[in-house]
């Protein structure tokens, strides 16, 4: 992403989601090594976003990871 920072692309994702393109059954999820409270207060700002991770990746991260996927799923 040359010109683009993580959270700009999101937006631009769900821009194109609220204009009706792009899928609408795609997950995001933010994994990432900031801690700051700023990126996550970011991250809950878009609906998109299903879940926000910091590594490094523990027991309780990967089973956010699969219940993200499992209600996905059974929808």
């Amino acid at each position: 992403m040359p010109r683009l920072t993580g959270f700009d692309t999101i937006a631009q994702m769900q821009e194109r989601l609220a204009d009706g393109k792009g899928p609408t059954d795609c997950i995001v999820l933010i994994l990432t090594s900031s801690d700051n409270p700023d990126d996550i207060k970011m991250a809950d700002m878009f609906d998109i976003v299903e879940g926000y991770i910091v590594k490094p990746v523990g027991r309780a991260d990967v089973d956010l990871i699969r219940s993200v996927y499992e209600e996905r799923l059974a929808a």
